[in-house]
């Protein structure tokens, strides 16, 4: 049988972050025990497992993609319904797929989005934080914009940044092959120090510069503003089941109402304080 590829999407607010770690729970421990429990692989190792990418503590996916060797058919919607139900409400398989036996979804993926949300608690000029985000398209050193990691080039290519203003926050889209190791919650930091006036335009310039090191670094945003949203392979495509859609929208929304009133009672109580 070939092996297939699983398309989950994840809440990462109770998580130690998505890749398996010691001494905490993570998205791929919870997935590993659901995938043993219906008897589709005897653990990760085994089935030849691999993943798109590391999330970090705290945040979430929609797009994150793992690709696993099974002796099962074709993945139908029995058996993603029969998963879903072993895994925990905030993570979900929304779809899967047989793909050829040299698909490799960290490797072969030729774009990945990451999508940013930051409360606006002040008045930011945008026109800068625009400019300085294009300022960081294209090929860099991004070592300034990332935690570093042994024997790892900082070089990335960046396609495309958006900021947006959704009224009470901004939302950043950062498009690139691949990324560092917290590298968009820096870039995030970057571009909202230039918003504030914190940080010049000259001196980002002088940040992508590989022998500038900037004092004192850059410190990332908090990781439950992050979201993986994309990414994309040139011949694989994996369609979303309705049902498993349904389930994860459903645990959203109560996500959303629980949180709105947790919000709308703190405010009162910083108004009485």
């Amino acid at each position: 049988m070939p092996p297939i590829a699983m398309r989950i999407a994840y809440v990462g607010t109770r998580y130690r972050g998505y890749q398996r770690q010691p001494g905490g729970k993570t998205v791929e421990d919870q997935l590993e025990k659901a995938l043993r429990e219906t008897g589709t692989i005897k653990s990760l190792r085994d089935a030849g497992y691999s993943c798109s990418g590391r999330t970090d503590r705290g945040s979430h996916a929609i797009c994150q993609i793992v690709r696993i060797e099974t002796e099962m058919d074709e993945p139908g919607g029995s058996w993603l319904s029969m998963l879903n139900f072993r895994l925990p409400r905030d993570i979900v398989v929304l779809g899967a797929r047989v793909v050829p036996e040299t698909f490799d979804p960290r490797r072969d993926a030729v774009l990945r989005e990451y999508t940013y949300y930051q409360p606006k608690l002040s008045p930011l000029d945008l026109d800068t934080m625009r400019k300085g985000a294009e300022l960081l398209i294209g090929t860099h050193s991004f070592h300034n914009f990332s935690k570093a990691e042994r024997g790892r080039c900082p070089v990335r290519t960046i396609y495309g940044i958006t900021i947006e203003d959704l009224g009470a926050a901004l939302e950043y889209r950062i498009r690139a092959k691949s990324f560092l190791w917290k590298m968009v919650r820096k870039i995030v930091t970057a571009l909202h120090q230039l918003g504030t006036g914190r940080l010049g335009l000259e001196e980002v310039k002088k940040m992508l510069e590989p022998g500038y090191t900037a004092r004192p670094g850059l410190e990332p945003q908090p990781p439950q503003g992050l979201v993986l949203t994309r990414v994309e392979y040139p011949d694989v495509f994996i369609p979303v089941d309705i049902a498993a859609e349904k389930r994860f929208k459903k645990y959203l929304f109560s996500e959303v109402s629980h949180g709105l009133g947790l919000h709308l009672a703190l405010q009162a109580m910083l108004k009485k304080l």
